[in-house]
């Protein structure tokens, strides 16, 4: 403890104590500022007079080298655990973190301010030393080769990093793009404060990343920063609820729930035992249900207050990722931050993740679908059940949030809990009802008007002439009185809320969890109701409301959802403008256009405000000796009938040859998969030869059953992507259709409609390149090393027939190509398999 003049000059001093007296001597805080340089700070804003939990929005305003200052009315000066927490957020930012007493006489420093450096950027011979022929990396990585296209990108990679600037880079498979980023990143976090973010799409690259290029490229920077992987708080148990199950406080369960009780044990032993809390990590998978009673929620948590803070998973691994500098995450999380982030146009403090300033964004083709599922709004009929179902579940018991509140104050709080018991738990089961009855009665006027045939699952665009013509007029009258029963429900839940906050304080503290949980659904429910008031009703040009309806365990069901028709002005102001730079890096960005059609989707066509480039790095693999590509003469078309039969031969014949090891077949249709498994699987048995077929097992393992058993695999959109099958693994890719979307995709129908509208030609402007895209991925998965032989496989006739076909063949034209029937290429394997 020190006199807070060795900090504040006396005319801080003096303002303070003058606001600190005309607060009542309560806590306040405020930002102290040195804008000229000065020793002392001598410029004071309070900010907030309140408590910690008003905090976190003040970084949005300091800078770094500033001071954050608070009192202790108590005068004692000693910082809790709370001061703790807000110190080590704004010390992320530079940002000091100072008490006082009311008498601002003294002060103690529980973090000092660091004033931003000079930012040094990372200079060529930097990268070379690291990946060049003679650098770091030679020395710790056996059998090293130096790739020319790697340093290319590298060096751009560091040259966006060192002059703030958006650089999209197609690398070529086999170009080691990973390595080219990670390196630049590592260099560039180590001489500078600014954290970077990687974002991929596929948890496959996700844990290559974490296990073997990071680890490998710490070990060729010197003195490399710490890098964190990233998950959502739902991947980890939250202790104060796994403690509540375990109890079975107002949780009793019977004997259907025996198996979720064992679960929950389970868990609770595992975390005692490991100290970990990491879903992953888990020696086996819990239940949906199970989960959900311990995973840690966003907004049921009690942050600095919980009891379990300072062991909680969840904040444990967010203090790892503080210390780190580059963060590893999905681009789903990341979108979900941008999400929160542009909403609160906070881009200094923590949101989902800690704050950054550069982002990476690997599989960057991934990020306009992505981005529209995360910038949309949805609400569905089972979720809605689900979530009433936690406040009280008759099905299985009498049991939830309610009955545990029953149970909780059954003794002690006499007076509560007959108003509970007589009056507010027997309303709320009323109410419930008849939201329930009345959710089926929405679900019935979606299913009669717009699935008349009893689909087992539809999807409808809710089209501008659909409502005009007031055809989901009775749904909508449906929803109107939905949302006005989930109204009253409401009120029910704030009655029992009012009755609560009148129990003693000691009461309260001791069960606080029950509070903040009941105040965390009743949002949740009230979200739903804003999503019932707009139910199928367009408020903006750029939205697309559409539905999703399904039949399933003879229940009709619906999901309504609102996405964006374009977001490429959500991704310049959520993602380009506020990020000093951003690299945006696949094998599959640019078709021979430069990057037009790339541009034109994420928002960069037209935008000034940073300065963007491009480069185009082709792969090492030499295809022309490592490949064939083979155009089957088919004899029936893609829709016609005789295809599944046709293509099925094409796969026995191919897959029996005696080229060795694994077939993959790529599919644009699930019905079409799973009519030629049908077709394969006798023979396929009888020879021996496994057949995996996707959604018989999760994805992974089918991928790894290919690895040891180089059998046959169907799989159709997320195996197109994402999966690597090096060496024997796979040497037979079969595209049985190109990849067109389907017009079942409301938004794939509304762009096409939107481009229409503008007198484009929807196909060659929209259609077209995604398929072509989604191509590349395809073919992408045959050669993925240098040692590397194989054959890629098209058996869509329209390659060869129409135009449009020599764009895709344009695509793999370093593939030495064929055009043969079924005969001719399973000759031409044999010859291949007897030279192998």
């Amino acid at each position: 403890m020190v006199e807070t003049s060795r900090y504040l000059t006396d005319e801080v001093v003096q303002a303070l104590r003058r606001e600190i007296e005309e607060n009542q001597g309560a806590e306040l805080f405020a930002i102290l500022s040195r804008p000229d340089g000065d020793s002392k700070y001598n410029q004071l804003n309070v900010v907030c007079r309140g408590t910690h939990t008003e905090v976190p929005a003040l970084v949005s305003r300091t800078q770094p080298g500033d001071m954050t200052v608070h009192n202790h009315p108590s005068g004692v000066l000693q910082p809790s655990q709370a001061d703790m927490a807000v110190a080590q957020m704004f010390g992320e930012e530079g940002v000091g973190s100072m008490i006082v007493n009311n008498a601002v006489s003294h002060c103690i420093v529980v973090a000092e301010p660091v004033k931003d450096d000079k930012k040094i950027d990372v200079a060529e011979q930097e990268v070379l030393g690291v990946l060049g022929p003679k650098g770091h990396l030679a020395k710790v990585m056996e059998g090293y080769e130096p790739r020319t296209a790697q340093v290319d990108m590298a060096q751009a990679v560091a040259g966006a990093l060192n002059k703030e600037e958006i650089l999209s880079v197609e690398a070529g498979t086999g170009t080691g793009k990973s390595l080219a980023y990670l390196v630049p990143a590592l260099l560039w976090t180590k001489n500078n404060r600014d954290r970077v973010v990687i974002a991929t799409k596929t948890i496959a690259l996700q844990e290559q990343l974490v296990n073997k290029d990071i680890p490998l490229a710490r070990k060729a920077v010197p003195d490399a920063p710490r890098a964190a992987l990233i998950k959502g708080r739902g991947n980890y148990v939250c202790l104060r609820k796994l403690q509540d199950a375990r109890t079975q406080t107002g949780l009793k369960f019977d004997e259907k729930d025996n198996d979720v009780a064992r679960e929950i044990e389970d868990l609770g032993k595992w975390v005692e035992e490991t100290g970990n809390g990491d879903r992953a990590d888990l020696p086996f998978l819990p239940s949906n249900e199970a989960w959900d009673l311990v995973r840690s929620d966003g907004d049921m948590c009690l942050g600095v207050k919980c009891p379990f803070y300072q062991r909680a998973p969840f904040y444990e691994s967010r203090r790892k990722a503080a210390q780190a500098k580059i963060l590893v995450v999905n681009q789903a999380l990341l979108f979900s931050d941008l999400s929160v982030r542009l909403t609160a146009e906070n881009y200094k403090t923590a949101a989902v993740m800690p704050p950054y300033s550069h982002v990476i964004l690997d599989e960057a083709h991934s990020m306009e679908d992505i981005a529209t599922d995360h910038f949309g709004k949805k609400i569905n009929s089972l979720g809605l059940r689900l979530l009433l179902g936690k406040f009280h579940s008759s099905s299985r018991g009498n049991k939830g949030l309610l009955v545990r509140m029953l149970n909780l104050t059954t003794e002690s709080q006499p007076t509560f809990a007959r108003e509970m018991s007589d009056t507010l738990i027997p309303g709320f089961i009323m109410q419930r009802d008849e939201v329930v009855q009345q959710m089926y009665a929405l679900s019935r006027a979606l299913h009669e008007h717009l699935n008349p045939e009893g689909q087992r699952n539809l999807v409808v665009w809710v089209r501008d002439q659909m409502l005009q013509e007031g055809a989901l007029d009775a749904a909508k009258q449906e929803a109107a009185a939905l949302m006005e029963m989930i109204h009253r429900l409401t009120l029910i839940i704030k009655r029992v809320g009012t009755y609560w906050e009148n129990l003693p304080d000691s009461f309260r503290e001791k069960h606080q969890g029950v509070e903040v949980e009941m105040r965390a659904r009743m949002r949740r429910i009230e979200a739903t109701m804003f999503a019932l008031k707009n139910f199928a009703v367009r408020q903006d040009e750029n939205e697309v409301p559409w539905l999703e309806l399904k039949i399933q365990r003879e229940l009709e069901e619906f999901e309504y959802r609102v996405s964006p028709l374009d977001v490429s002005n959500v991704l310049r102001n959520a993602l380009f403008k506020p990020f000093k730079s951003v690299v945006m890096t696949s094998a599959t960005l640019d078709l021979e256009d430069e990057f037009r059609f790339f541009n034109d989707r994420v928002g960069l066509t037209g935008f000034s405000e940073k300065k963007a480039a491009a480069l185009r790095l082709k792969s090492p693999f030499d295809y022309r000796t490592q490949a064939g590509l083979y155009c089957i003469r088919m004899q029936s078309s893609p829709t016609h009938r005789a295809f599944a039969e046709e293509l099925a031969n094409l796969v026995l014949r191919t897959s029996l040859s005696k080229l060795p090891g694994g077939t993959l077949i790529l599919f644009t249709s699930y019905q079409q998969m799973r009519e030629v498994g049908r077709i394969l699987q006798y023979p396929l048995d009888q020879a021996g030869v496994p057949l995996l077929i996707q959604g018989t097992a999760q994805r992974s393992h089918l991928v790894k059953r290919l690895k040891e058993t180089h059998g046959v695999l169907l799989g159709t959109d997320s195996f197109w992507e994402g999966i690597d099958l090096p060496g024997a693994a796979l040497t037979k890719v079969i595209i049985a259709k190109l990849p067109f979307r389907q017009m079942r995709d409301p938004l794939f129908e509304a762009r096409c409609q939107k481009l229409e509208s503008e007198g484009k030609s929807s196909f060659k402007e929209y259609s077209l390149p995604l398929a072509l895209l989604k191509f590349k991925q395809g073919a992408g998965r045959l050669i993925r090393t240098k040692q590397d032989r194989g054959v890629l496989v098209i058996a869509d006739p329209r390659v060869l027939e129409k135009g449009y076909g020599k764009r895709f063949l344009r695509l793999v034209d370093e593939f030495p190509m064929w055009e043969s029937t079924q005969a001719q290429l399973h000759d031409a394997l044999n010859q291949l398999g007897a030279e192998a």
